[in-house]
């Protein structure tokens, strides 16, 4: 977490922008980013957030989770589909337009 001008928390997720880089923990390359939500980490339910969890939306076994918190979709190429990480999984976003997650490439959501 970072801070703005006037020392307020700022989440990393609020500078990720479609098709930025995406590397884990570990430095690894895992695609780029296809679709941010930023959700509402206060919010205690889902609610208000059904249309984001549409078919095209992360798995139903995480998506109620993933709207709350905010996710990140990664697209891992032509042949790799998408995965989902939490906004809270989302370390620092460098100037040179690269996501570092705080997290391995296993424990993505697939």
């Amino acid at each position: 977490m970072s801070a703005d001008a006037f020392g307020h928390g700022t989440r990393a997720i609020t500078l990720v922008r479609e098709g930025m880089a995406v590397v884990d923990v570990d430095g690894h390359k895992l695609g780029k980013v296809k679709d941010v939500h930023l959700g509402d980490p206060d919010a205690v339910t889902a609610e208000g957030q059904e249309t984001l969890l549409g078919d095209d939306g992360p798995p139903a076994s995480a998506a109620h989770w993933l709207a709350r918190t905010g996710y990140l979709r990664i697209h891992k190429g032509l042949l790799g589909g998408d995965t989902w990480v939490s906004g809270d999984d989302v370390a620092s976003v460098d100037d040179d337009e690269t996501v570092h997650l705080s997290i391995d490439e296993g424990r993505l959501v697939r």
